[in-house]
């Protein structure tokens, strides 16, 4: 069996329990050491800083961004080879975000404004380390919705920037509406096998819905 790849080497104790807890082969890739593509049959792309504007042609507009921008161009060329390579691809929070951006999609740059501005109601980032939770609705002409066989479900949010413009070749398979702004929850690519992007943090989450994502990566490694 080949091995699930994990797209960064820090904070990502939580993805390799998740993945260890459904017994799933993985490595973690790195800067520092060459990538063998020939053993890796599926890659996660994990949460983590925020995407430098200028990879959507914008320019910095917040003063509470967390830029890695080293990271940025590893994670650009990573995303790039494994979807050349036809490669099962899950986007976890930031990594939802880079399958947007790389498909010419852009984000809005920070919520937590929206939310000073009464723009948006709900809490979706960490307040006091902890996760806050809402539910979201599932497009029932997606993946996604055949993957966890509902229509709502409730998810951990950890996120103070949201997909704003959907990236080319690109498909919403679930969203939020919160006071009347759509915050995209869940895309997919229209015609790639395998290449989904969840807004919200699965690999801390001990439910049935995080159990048939991940049940499902696993079978797409065989």
């Amino acid at each position: 069996m080949r091995k699930v790849a994990l797209s960064w080497y820090k904070g990502n104790i939580n993805y390799i329990n998740k993945l260890k807890e459904f017994d799933i082969p993985y490595i973690v890739l790195s800067l520092e050491e060459d990538i063998n593509w020939k053993i890796i049959g599926g890659i996660i792309f994990i949460g983590g800083e925020d995407i430098h504007p200028s990879f959507y042609n914008e320019k910095i507009q917040e003063d509470n961004l967390e830029i890695n921008i080293e990271r940025d161009k590893f994670e650009f060329e990573l995303l790039d080879i494994a979807f050349n390579k036809k490669l099962p691809i899950l986007g976890i929070c930031r990594g939802c975000q880079l399958i947007n951006v790389y498909f010419k999609g852009n984000l809005y740059q920070d919520l937590i404004r929206k939310k000073r501005e009464n723009i948006i109601k709900e809490i979706h980032w960490r307040v006091d380390e902890k996760d806050s939770y809402h539910e979201i609705d599932l497009n029932k002409d997606s993946f996604l919705y055949k993957i966890l066989g509902k229509e709502k479900t409730i998810v951990n949010s950890s996120h103070h920037q949201a997909i704003k413009r959907l990236g080319e070749n690109l498909k919403i398979s679930a969203k939020f509406l919160d006071n009347g702004l759509e915050i995209i929850e869940g895309i997919e690519h229209k015609n790639y096998p395998f290449l989904l992007g969840v807004q919200w943090h699965p690999e801390r989450l001990n439910n049935e819905d995080t159990e048939k994502l991940f049940k499902l990566f696993h079978y797409l490694l065989l």
